[in-house]
């Protein structure tokens, strides 16, 4: 009796120590590899009892060598209370899984979702595989509802603005930072709106001498405050306030050219301006996240530049979180300078699109954004109507009607046959994208698409080449189909009236597009011109006037010499003279 009590007393302690396990939720995945349960886990009874994941304690074993009994090897240690034996081990499958785990319950701040592919027991691969699947939910529904940031080195964005129009609009950010964009403080107005799809405004900082520059793309329901940093010289920054009713954060995006000799820019003279630039935001209380192309390897292990750098950001407690190549030489060039326990930006995307020779920087910033309100256009293709087949339904279809009816009565009658037969024979459509946007168009995107999900897969030169080659199919298919429309909206326009309302349009409805400054620059380059063409036309004139004029007298010249001698010949031949 004594023992059968002793056996009933430990069966009933494993099974409460089973189903603590079972039902405790909030557990982390440290970087030991060990997890961590909240609450105690424990088994004085047994020797073999222990959670450790993919670590183990020794155990000394005989083994018929030299090593003899003290020759130790390691042991995989599964969770459970009973003995090892295969027997054991496969009955522990089914009958001691961790389950009953509401995984949507955990904190998913507290699990390293990376290390979770480090438990080795079959009861628990299924638990890690379930909470991997949870978590990467959870970071895709959060990324659809916060506010999507990217950062792109253009490398001039003056012939690339279709391109970046589309890219923004498919990307669906919120903002768009641009750096060296090339754009100049005058006349590259048309340029940025060209560049800004419909739903968001931009602000351009160009660069007062050299090339450079940047544009700061946005949706229209945030609210930025922009400062030109213009007090450092070996590079060039802004800082862009975001103003959301729940926080503040500063955006500094930068951009350090390469020293040369042209620019006369030196490292050390960077890094002395580095350095005072992050300790002026030091003791900012705001959010300040610090981006843009430093020209600095990252993955570097050799630049002794690069190794200051870093010291320089870990001494102020400063991290930089892209650890992936940003540059088609797989270099680290653009950064993302964020706190040490700033957790506001997560799950960084580094995208090849074709576009220049640094990569696409997306990230979300943990603030909720409101929902975007897509714009709806309804229109109908009139010109394509056959208006001889729609003469003959109408005369086909009879308007009912009794002496009873009214006035109103019988225009309702009308309008709801005349819906019927325009949506009949021109029906009524809905369009979002842009109006140029065509049926070549989205095959060529299409095919881009699966040459760009060729290349992540397999990462070979060739799959890049190709995504390459379909990219610049689709900018040439988008320019060629944007000339169309447009040109077919200018040949539209039968008068001067509806062809100046058309470009008013085009340009801009809200603002004038050109200032007066800006006007009258393009008024002197005109003058400049047309003077010029006046005087080389002159000049073309006179010179071909001269030629024909020596021409002519060179020919009479001629002619009348051969006058002269035939003259003299035949004087000759009819009287000749005696010896």
């Amino acid at each position: 009796m004594l023992g059968l009590f002793t056996f009933y007393l430990l069966f009933i302690h494993l099974v409460s120590e089973t189903t603590a396990i079972a039902r405790n939720k909030n557990f982390t995945c440290n970087n030991n590899k060990q997890i961590a349960y909240s609450g105690q886990l424990s088994y004085p009874m047994f020797s073999h009892s222990a959670l450790r994941v993919n670590n183990s304690f020794r155990r000394k074993v005989r083994r018929k060598n030299r090593g003899g009994s003290r020759k130790q090897r390691r042991i995989k240690v599964i969770v459970s209370g009973r003995s090892s034996t295969p027997e054991k081990r496969r009955d522990c499958r089914s009958k001691h899984k961790v389950i009953n785990i509401d995984c949507r319950n955990i904190n998913r701040e507290k699990i390293n979702c990376d290390s979770l592919a480090c438990l080795n027991c079959q009861s628990c691969r299924n638990t890690a595989r379930e909470i991997r699947h949870i978590m990467q939910e959870h970071v895709e529904q959060d990324k659809s509802c916060h506010l999507r940031c990217s950062l792109f080195n253009a490398q001039a964005a003056t012939n690339k603005t279709t391109l970046i129009n589309d890219l923004i609009t498919e990307m669906d950010t919120d903002i768009m930072i641009i750096t060296e964009s090339w754009l100049k403080s005058v006349g590259d107005d048309a340029k940025i709106e060209e560049l800004t799809p419909s739903g968001y405004k931009s602000s351009s900082f160009p660069r007062l001498t050299g090339i450079g520059g940047g544009v700061l793309v946005h949706r229209n329901f945030l609210t930025f405050k922009n400062t030109s940093l213009t007090k450092f010289k070996s590079f060039e920054g802004y800082e862009l306030r975001l103003q959301h009713p729940k926080c503040s954060i500063k955006l500094i995006a930068i951009y350090c050219p390469p020293p040369s000799k042209k620019n006369k820019f030196t490292t050390a003279v960077f890094l002395d301006e580095f350095e005072d630039l992050i300790d002026s935001y030091a003791t900012d209380q705001q959010q300040v996240i610090l981006l843009g192309d430093i020209n600095f390897h990252y993955d570097s292990t050799t630049d002794n530049y690069a190794k200051k750098l870093k010291t320089m950001l870990n001494n102020r407690n400063l991290r930089q979180a892209i650890d992936e190549p940003t540059h088609i030489k797989t270099h680290t060039l653009d950064w993302l300078i964020l706190r040490e326990d700033d957790t506001l930006i997560y799950g960084i995307e580094v995208a090849d699109k074709a576009l220049s020779d640094h990569f696409v920087i997306t990230f979300p910033i943990a603030i909720d954004r409101p929902k975007v309100e897509k714009k709806t256009v309804t229109s109908r293709n009139i010109k394509k109507l056959d208006h001889e087949e729609l003469s003959n339904d109408r005369k086909a279809i009879a308007i009912e009607h009794s002496p009873n009816d009214t006035s109103t009565s019988l225009v309702e009658k009308y309008n709801v046959t005349r819906e019927k037969l325009l949506e009949k024979h021109a029906p009524l459509r809905a369009r979002t994208s842009a109006p140029w946007i065509n049926a070549d168009v989205k095959l060529q995107k299409q095919q881009r698409r699966q040459a760009e999900c060729a290349w992540r897969k397999e990462k070979t030169t060739l799959k890049r080449q190709i995504h390459q080659y379909h990219h610049k199919r689709v900018k040439k298919t988008i320019n060629n189909a944007k000339r169309d429309y447009y040109r077919s909206k200018i040949l539209s326009c039968s008068t001067s009236k509806a062809l100046f309302r058309l470009t008013s349009t085009l340009s801009d409805t809200n603002t004038h597009l050109y200032s007066l400054l800006e006007l009258a620059v393009i008024a002197v380059k005109i003058v400049v011109v047309v003077v010029v063409v006046v005087v080389v036309v002159v000049v073309v004139v006179v010179v071909v006037v001269v030629v024909v004029v020596v021409v002519v007298v060179a020919a009479a010249a001629t002619s009348k010499q051969v006058v002269f001698d035939l003259r003299h010949n035949l004087r000759t031949k009819i009287h000749p003279r005696t010896i």
